[in-house]
């Protein structure tokens, strides 16, 4: 048996999606996220849309001033603390004029979606996080 023409010729995986995200260009909004999306799988046609969700995550980096990792932000700092025998001053003091900077990562949640027949529940939805790092100075306030 033949499938319709309108029939997709294949779902959405997530590898695929995946490297599809890591492709689109930075600061590429929801209208070329869903466009993308289309163009990658054929027989559906996706809208996007960006929401008010709010994504942390949890564990931030050292950088140095040339933007490499050096480490995680909690040990790191343990292990800087314990260098200046837990003083907080001094070790604030020795980083004060330093060139490290912290990482911090978030973003806004992005759901793209797509109908698959005609109920209301044929729907195909893809969540996503639109990630950014922000990085600000580990000795400056």
């Amino acid at each position: 048996m033949t499938p319709p023409e309108n029939v997709p010729a294949r779902l959405p995986d997530p590898a695929t999606i995946e490297g599809l995200l890591t492709r689109l260009p930075t600061g590429a909004d929801e209208t070329a996220l869903a466009a993308a999306l289309t163009e990658a799988f054929p027989g559906f046609s996706f809208s996007a849309v960006s929401i008010d969700d709010r994504y942390w995550r949890d564990t931030r980096s050292v950088i140095a001033a040339d933007a490499t990792r050096i480490a995680e932000y909690r040990p790191w700092m343990k292990a800087e603390l314990a260098r200046d025998n837990d003083d907080i001053g001094a070790l604030w003091t020795r980083l004060r004029e330093s060139d490290l900077q912290i990482s911090e990562w978030h973003g806004n949640t992005v759901y793209a979606f797509a109908s698959t027949g005609p109920g209301a529940s044929d729907r195909l939805s893809i969540s996503s996080v639109v990630r950014k790092c922000f990085q600000c100075s580990a000795g400056k306030s």
